[in-house]
């Protein structure tokens, strides 16, 4: 039988109703034949969770929790510079490389200028919660605000059993 569709749930073209998978992961030439993987993604203000795959800056997510909800453990995640009003706790519970683009620039003003807001939570709650990761996980060059530490948790980031390298932030 042939492939009828990518049963990869980490890539682009998934297909939850494929009946045969795909027996590959290749570049994307034929999206019908393979599973394509993205190993970097990318988040601006200016994207789209819902049309795009986050290949680059032209095709980029609108919100974090999306790109790290589609990204593979060891996947890179690049944020843009703006405000990023999350409507819940980021929860990232595998190993990711999450940077602001200070990590390439080293331009200071990208980091207060790269800002994670958790203020309009509904339901409180700390903005970014690592769980059980391992020092793999990096966390470089944002403004973490608006999160509740109610729970006694952290309001900014909390770390339940992980080990994040945390670097150049304001929280």
């Amino acid at each position: 039988s042939s492939c009828s569709g990518c049963m990869e749930p980490y890539s682009i073209n998934y297909d939850q109703y494929a009946e045969v998978p795909c027996c590959t992961i290749c570049d994307g030439s034929d999206e019908n034949s393979c599973c394509v993987i993205i190993d970097e993604f990318h988040v601006s203000t200016f994207g789209d969770d819902y049309n795009n795959n986050g290949t680059g800056p032209e095709d980029a997510l609108r919100t974090i929790r999306r790109a790290v909800y589609l990204a593979q453990p060891q996947s890179t995640i690049i944020v843009h510079e703006g405000t990023y009003f999350e409507d819940q706790t980021i929860l990232i519970d595998k190993d990711l490389q999450i940077y602001s683009v200070y990590h390439e620039s080293e331009n200071e003003s990208v980091i207060g200028n790269t800002i994670i807001d958790g203020s309009q939570f509904t339901d409180g709650g700390s903005v970014i919660k690592f769980q059980d990761v391992t020092d793999f996980t990096k966390f470089y060059g944002f403004t973490v605000r608006g999160g509740s530490a109610g729970d006694g948790n952290g309001g900014g980031i909390y770390l339940s059993n992980s080990n994040p390298h945390l670097k150049r932030l304001i929280v």
